[in-house]
């Protein structure tokens, strides 16, 4: 059964919400949106991806450094093959073949690469929020996504909090265990005592590899860094939604620049937290249909189903597609085959 849900039913329902997303939309005009748009804008939203990836990369380094201090041009390409492999595997796998691949690259082990991801999911997730809290101070956010929750007949804002609600709850326990490691391992310890000594001993041994990857948190200048960084990763893929409804003209149709501006911003945020449940790969048809209605229903309705579904079909073939094909180059140039490298991280 687990393995039916693991291999066959999360990509399924993936797809249906991919098959919704195209059956509600006019697919002639959809393709003369998509063949019309200005390119250039589309490379230079692009452009600002792979250097929010470079602040990710950065922001990985600081976190590994409590280890090893990984030069950049080194850590550059794992960052870039995970990623890879998260937008082909469901269930952001990817992020297993990452830190395996740090392994391989490095000597850092997976535990550790896996607990510095962690670290970074609860962070990116912090920040989107803050966004969404931001934005909320100019639009009428709660209001929208009721009046939206209502036309779908479920609780989008309901959705919203019970998305945040575990990585509030993740960010609580990692900066208590940052600041108090040696009471959260008796405390582990105890509990761990419940299963046969053999396993008892290999899971608290894993979980003291876990709290001492927290610990590098409780420096307040390290704290500063990696949520500053976590704000530029997302403020440059913020750009990449901006400069590609730029590129379909959809800042016309707004009075106001600045309007247009946090609709994307807000796109951004509430499609990546709807996209960060471990899903179909590279959280296609959730992205999609989430990203979609929050385009057409804070642009007050100016913007339609059809031209909001080219935009962010764009939007996430831009965020997957170089991701993609740079994973690739980059283990060709390692002259390892994905493939392998899968197999690989499996034994591992």
């Amino acid at each position: 059964m687990i393995h039916f849900v693991k291999k066959w039913l999360f990509p399924l329902l993936g797809a249906l919400l991919l098959l919704w997303f195209f059956i509600t939309i006019d697919m002639a005009r959809f393709f003369n949106e998509i063949i019309n748009v200005d390119l250039r804008l589309v490379f230079l939203g692009i452009a600002m991806y792979f250097i929010s990836i470079s602040f990710r990369t950065l922001r990985w380094k600081i976190l590994l450094s409590g280890v090893k201090v990984v030069p950049h041009n080194q850590l550059y390409p794992v960052v870039v093959v995970g990623y890879m492999a998260n937008n082909i595997l469901p269930f952001r796998l990817g992020e297993f073949v990452r830190s395996y691949y740090l392994y391989k690259r490095t000597g850092i082990g997976v535990t550790r690469g896996i607990t510095a991801i962690f670290v970074e999911r609860i962070f990116d997730a912090l920040v989107l929020l803050l966004f969404i809290a931001v934005i909320g101070l100019f639009v009428p956010i709660y209001k929208n996504l009721t009046s939206l929750g209502e036309a779908y007949n479920i609780s989008l804002v309901q959705l919203i909090i019970l998305f945040s609600f575990p990585f509030l709850l993740a960010f609580a326990f990692v900066m208590f265990s940052s600041f108090y490691p040696q009471f959260v391992l008796a405390l582990l310890k105890k509990i761990v005592k419940v299963f046969k000594s053999s396993i008892s001993g290999w899971i608290y041994k894993k979980f003291d590899v876990i709290v001492k990857g927290f610990r590098i948190l409780s420096s307040p200048l390290i704290f500063i860094r990696v949520f500053a960084l976590s704000i530029a990763v997302w403020s440059f893929e913020a750009v990449l939604f901006i400069f590609i409804g730029m590129s379909f003209q959809i800042d016309h149709l707004y009075t106001n620049m600045f309007y247009f501006l946090i609709t994307m911003v807000l796109a951004m945020s509430i499609g990546n937290i709807a996209s960060s449940i471990p899903f179909a790969p590279g959280g296609i048809g959730l992205f999609e249909v989430v990203t979609r209605e929050v385009v057409v229903l804070f642009s007050f309705m100016m913007i339609d189903r059809t031209v909001a579904s080219a935009y962010v079909t764009v939007v996430h073939i831009a965020l997957l597609l170089p991701m993609i094909v740079g994973g690739q180059i980059f283990l060709i140039t390692d002259q390892i085959t994905f493939k392998k490298l899968l197999d690989n991280s499996k034994q591992g």
